[in-house]
């Protein structure tokens, strides 16, 4: 008797009694969405195996909770934050541990969520109003079986195993460090991701935005959709494939070294950027040194510009997208130096967080009349979702801040005014 009585406290003890109800696991796959990352799909590990077509939309049910840092615009002040609520499944089948559907039996299931640019619950990376950056926060999950499904009779799963961030598994990632004579240490972390060319390929270097700064690589490559450049049909703009070299500022790029934005063009990060580059390409036989491209967005767009300032000739290409740069920052030498460099421009003439006019509309005017030669401009009137995904109340297309005119570049939606694609055109520049 006292045998037993032991038997049973150490299986409750150990939640031997609850295994009826609770068991398995699931992991969470992230893809990177025009908006930033989103939790697309759930991928659950049963207790029992299950049949494709004994499942439906209504099965399972998922409960979202996200904790995160929300401004409150009385206060002006961050407010710590739980969001909780039913994620709805738009799909759902028995696939492998990847989420791969599969036509057999199976004890792992995968649930398609629904995503939407608005919907915090989806959405594993949180912005701070604060500080201008983006944080992985995370979302936990809460997976009922909601009705019998084969021998599987009642099952709830809040346990993750694992979290698939979709494309950044095919880059590989460093951190370079740098003594800067006036700001000492500088250690900056970037992503690599190899074209796998047997000649030398060229490179492109992606700069991101100014929410993406800090210590981890997947908010490079995921908030703004840098693994877009990874995919096959960008690949295939260029004959050897091309390789993407993504840096990570500790803050932003537009930092002149007191921790806010420069106000005439200087940044701290500019010898560090610079040199991490140039070594970079010189250590690694599979890169083309004579064609190097350099771009990004906004912050990086800025950077972009800096760089080019910085390093006349070194570049074949620059592409800044709403790029941060005042015109005015630049003087007629600094000018000069990008004469020859050929630019391709991309920006919203709605965009209200770095405006046209005084950023990308004035230095095109000013390098036409300079003479230069290999000068593209597109311009957008607004940033609406182009996939189909989206819509507002009155069904037409969801409209993003003006700011986001990144989304087409990544979406290969960029061409000039006599049909020639940003990436045909990227492919063909060389020193």
């Amino acid at each position: 008797m006292k045998f037993l009585v032991l038997l049973l406290a150490a299986f409750s003890l150990f939640g031997g009694a609850e295994v009826s109800a609770q068991g398995g696991s699931y992991t969470t796959i992230i893809e990177g969405k025009d908006y930033g990352p989103a939790i697309t799909k759930l991928v659950v590990t049963l207790t029992e195996e299950v049949s494709s077509e004994d499942l439906s939309t209504d099965t399972f049910s998922v409960e979202a909770t996200k904790t995160y840092d929300k401004f409150n615009e009385e206060t002006e002040e961050n407010e710590e934050t739980t969001d909780t609520a039913e994620v709805a499944v738009t799909d759902i089948y028995t696939s492998d541990e990847e989420g791969e559907a599969v036509e057999e039996a199976s004890n792992v299931v995968t649930l398609e969520l629904e995503t939407h640019p608005d919907n915090v619950l989806t959405a594993p990376f949180n912005y701070d109003m604060i500080t201008g950056r983006n944080t992985d926060v995370g979302v936990s999950h809460v997976i009922t079986l909601n009705e019998p499904v084969g021998a599987l009779e009642e099952l709830t799963v809040d346990n993750q195993d694992e979290i698939i961030y979709e494309g950044t598994q095919d880059y590989t990632t460093d951190v370079y460090s740098f003594e800067d004579e006036e700001f000492g240490t500088i250690e900056l972390e970037y992503a690599f991701y190899d074209a796998g060319s047997e000649e030398p390929a060229p490179l492109i270097v992606l700069l991101h935005g100014g929410g993406e700064g800090g210590k981890d690589t997947n908010l490079v490559l995921l908030g703004n959709k840098v693994v877009a450049l990874n995919s096959e049909e960008i690949q295939n703009y260029f004959e050897d494939g091309v390789h993407i070299l993504a840096p990570q500022s500790p803050t932003m790029w537009l930092d002149d070294g007191s921790g806010e934005m420069t106000t005439n063009g200087d940044s701290m990060y500019t010898q560090a950027l610079s040199t991490l580059i140039k070594e970079f390409v010189e250590s690694h036989d599979i890169v083309d040194p004579n064609r190097v491209y350099l771009g990004g967005g906004s912050n990086g767009g800025y950077m972009t510009l800096n760089l080019a300032i910085e390093n006349p000739g070194y570049f074949a290409a620059i592409f800044p997208i709403c790029h941060a740069y005042q015109s005015e920052w630049i003087d007629d030498e600094e000018l000069s130096t990008l004469v020859d460099t050929p630019i391709w421009m991309i920006h919203a003439l709605n965009d209200f967080i770095v405006e046209y006019e005084p950023t990308t509309g004035d230095l095109y005017n000013r390098l036409e009349e300079a003479g230069h030669e290999n000068l593209h401009l597109t311009t957008f009137d607004n940033v609406v979702d182009t996939s189909g995904e989206y819509q507002d109340e009155e069904g037409n297309p969801y409209e993003y801040l003006g700011h986001w005119s990144w989304i087409y570049f990544y979406n290969d939606e960029v061409v000039d005014e006599d049909g020639v694609n940003v990436y045909e055109w990227l492919a063909e520049q060389s020193n």
